[in-house]
C-alpha cells in the first residue's frame, strides 16, 4: 500500500490498499516539497518531516478514510496490526497517530499503476 500524490493534478490518493506489508509515499510529476507540503495539510493527510528529505509523516486516520469502501472487513484489523508491529520500529507514531513513510520521486518515465 502507498499514498501517490500527484502534483500534476493535486491529488492525494490510496494505491494498493489490500497490501499491508509496505507503506510508502509516491510522489509524480514534480520535485517541489512547498507543494507537496501544501497538498497533504489542505487534506489532512500528513506533513513533511523538516529534519528528513527522505520520509513524510502521513495520518493512519486519513489512510484509514481512503481505503474505505475498498478493501475488505478484516483490513481496519489488520492495519492495526501494521501500526502496531510499525510503532515497534519508529515508523508509527502513537501519540500524533502518523505513520512514517519513506519518500520515492517518480521520474516522468515510471508508470503510475492503482
Amino acid at each position: 500500500m502507498y499514498i501517490l500524490i500527484d502534483l500534476d493534478i493535486d491529488a492525494v490518493q490510496l494505491a494498493e490498499p489490500d497490501d499491508l506489508h509496505r507503506f510508502h509515499v509516491a510522489i509524480a510529476n514534480g520535485h517541489d516539497d512547498t507543494k507537496v507540503d501544501e497538498e497533504l495539510a489542505e487534506r489532512n493527510a500528513g506533513r513533511l518531516d523538516p529534519e528528513d528529505d527522505d520520509h513524510i509523516w502521513i495520518a493512519a486516520a486519513r489512510v484509514r478514510e481512503l481505503a474505505t469502501g475498498r478493501v475488505g472487513p478484516s483490513w481496519n484489523d489488520n492495519f492495526d496490526n501494521m501500526l502496531h508491529k510499525g510503532a515497534k520500529h519508529g515508523w508509527y507514531d502513537e501519540t500524533s497517530g502518523e505513520l512514517k513513510a519513506h519518500v520515492e520521486w517518480l521520474s516522468d518515465e515510471d508508470e503510475l499503476s492503482d
